[in-house]
């Protein structure tokens, strides 16, 4: 499992990588086939590629160690009170606090299109005209349309004398 999810990670990196030089280089030419020719090449490469195996050896001298000099080391032993962050608790306050601010939202607004719905005494047809300036939007079964300055505020609109 985990050779299978190096795999898919290396997959993507060279996908990834292939997909940001297209977009650079090759976005806005004409050139169709050699495009055509690239994205293949890339997509064969993403197969490919993760198989490669770079090895780069590097060979390191001892350093000889005199015995007779080294530093003396108290054996007390050192206890350190480092508090670490709990990034799981965090996670978990930041995600609890979006939803309850998409759920506090979503009842405002059901309010909202419910105090729309019952003060408006027009609907036809499960169509409910509002002179109220909403986008139009479908509700369950009811279509809630606005209607133009024309109708609802006729004063607005200056006539010729």
């Amino acid at each position: 499992m985990e050779a299978l999810l190096q795999y898919l990670i290396k997959s993507a990196a060279v996908l990834a990588l292939f997909f940001i030089c297209f977009k650079t280089l090759l976005s806005n030419e004409t050139f169709f086939t050699t495009k055509r020719v690239y994205l293949l090449v890339g997509v064969l490469s993403c197969f490919l590629l993760p198989f490669v195996v770079i090895t780069n050896y590097v060979t390191i001298d001892p350093i000889p160690l005199d015995w007779n000099n080294l530093p003396l080391v108290s054996q007390t032993p050192q206890t350190t009170n480092l508090t670490t962050w709990d990034w799981k608790t965090t996670l978990f306050q930041t995600y609890s606090i979006g939803v309850l601010i998409m759920v506090i939202r979503l009842l405002y607004q059901g309010y909202s299109v419910g105090r729309i719905i019952h003060s408006e005494s027009n609907i036809e047809n499960q169509v409910l005209l509002t002179c109220k300036w909403i986008k139009r939007f479908y509700l369950f079964r009811f279509s809630i349309i606005s209607f133009t300055i024309h109708v609802c505020m006729p004063w607005l609109i200056s006539t010729p004398s």
